[in-house]
């Protein structure tokens, strides 16, 4: 079996080996042929407003016999497809198929392109053929959304756990045009540079078939305004060691990109806005696959100070393709040798009460967690059998305070029974 073949372009590449994988990706055009099938999207390049809008997925069979595949659409932020797939494809020789879908914007749309991807696979007898067209779309003229006004103050570490940065709507992201002055924009800003088309988002990526959700920074690059963009982050650290930083890296998977420096720097609380801090973290990679890394802040204990995270185009300034992610970006504060966190009242079990079915007992129990109710055990036991869950899902402003990585600290658990309980 031959070497799969990967190519990006924009014309139409025919490529058509006996018994091996055949993968091409085109862009605006969005076009991809391959083996005498061709697989192409029609859309718009514009998109004006908040609206729902059609896109038509077409596959044309240049062969004499009949073709059958799978097509899916892919889309990021929100953005969805009617129907969403995935579409059983079934063409006769010398024949075409047309699919209307409705593209639908999600809550989360700002001025900016996006695409559309199409992947469609076919097996022609023992050749598999995926064919990848890449729609770009650019949306305008979208509302100002009336987001929360959050006040620019450092926010209070706990003595103990795992604080996820990414859901903290506290911090400002900073883009500097080479040879400019830095730009510190407002609190909690997200979206796109109406200049120099720098971005950032906070959003969910997946890389390797693994889905995470961080920071999407794309530094300055529109009109040959390239630049370098961060995003900080104002923070009181405790006391206590040790303070680490854990998070994953990573880059759109799709394009070629030279790679992005990924910096961490750390700067004074009270230094002036857009000051670049010292670096304590530097890494320059093209990875498309998720990398995991960890910086030791515990120099800084009991300092508050302006945590960085800087995404540079890299040493040849090339800013093609160079969306990158900051994936899960933890402070993990003393948890080093941490108990598991059982108190007195963790495992204790609850009697709920009990009533009967057919002339048995059905008991119904709580088996308290370290974190209450919130990793609690519920069961129901009959006879000998039992079932039974782990815990409730809370949210409260996007964050999971059920889970011990958040961005709001459990600060105590309290466990009240009233009086028929025990």
């Amino acid at each position: 079996m031959g070497r799969p073949v990967r190519v990006a372009l924009s014309a139409v590449l025919l490529v058509g080996l006996a018994g091996q994988v055949t993968l091409v990706r085109a862009y605006n055009p969005p076009v991809d042929s391959a083996s005498g099938i061709t697989v192409r999207i029609e859309g718009p390049s514009e998109v004006d407003g908040n609206m729902a809008f059609p896109v038509t997925l077409i596959v044309e069979n240049s062969r004499s016999d009949p073709i059958k595949g799978l097509m899916r659409i892919g889309l990021i932020d929100g953005f969805s497809a009617d129907p969403p797939g995935p579409f059983p494809i079934e063409v006769a020789g010398k024949q075409t198929l047309r699919k209307e879908v409705q593209v639908r914007p999600g809550d989360r749309v700002f001025n900016a392109h996006y695409p559309v991807h199409v992947w469609a696979v076919f097996d022609l007898s023992g050749a598999t053929v995926e064919l990848h067209p890449i729609l770009i779309f650019e949306m305008k003229n979208l509302p100002r959304k009336n987001l929360p006004q959050w006040t620019w103050g450092p926010i209070t570490v706990p003595l103990r756990g795992q604080l996820a940065l990414e859901e903290i709507p506290i911090r400002r992201a900073v883009m500097q045009v080479f040879g400019q002055t830095a730009e510190t924009l407002p609190t909690g800003w997200r979206g796109s540079h109406s200049e120099h088309r720098g971005s950032l988002d906070v959003g969910t990526r997946a890389l390797g078939g693994v889905s995470r959700k961080g920071l999407v920074i794309h530094p300055p690059w529109f009109e040959g305004k390239t630049g370098t963009a961060l995003v900080e982050y104002p923070l009181n650290l405790p006391k206590v060691q040790p303070i680490k930083l854990r998070f994953f890296l990573g880059m759109q998977p799709e394009g070629q990109s030279d790679g992005v420096t990924f910096r961490v720097r750390v700067a004074k609380e009270d230094a002036p806005q857009g000051e670049f801090g010292t670096v304590v973290f530097e890494r320059h990679t093209a990875t498309k696959e998720w990398e995991e890394h960890e910086v030791d802040l515990s120099q800084f204990a009991g300092q508050t100070i302006r945590l960085q995270f800087e995404s540079h185009p890299g040493p040849k300034n090339n800013t093609g393709w160079d969306s990158s992610f900051w994936a899960e970006p933890t402070l993990v504060v003393a948890e080093e040798g941490a108990s598991s966190g059982e108190t007195p009242e963790s495992k204790r079990t609850v009697q709920l009460g009990t009533v009967q079915l057919n002339g048995h007992p059905v008991r119904y129990e709580v088996v308290l967690g370290p974190r209450g109710l919130l990793d609690a055990d519920v069961r129901v036991r009959f006879n000998d059998k039992e079932v039974s869950f782990r815990g409730f899902e809370i949210t409260v402003l996007d964050s999971r305070i059920d889970r011990p990585r958040s961005a709001l600290a459990l600060v105590r658990v309290e466990t009240q029974l009233g009086p028929n309980l025990s």
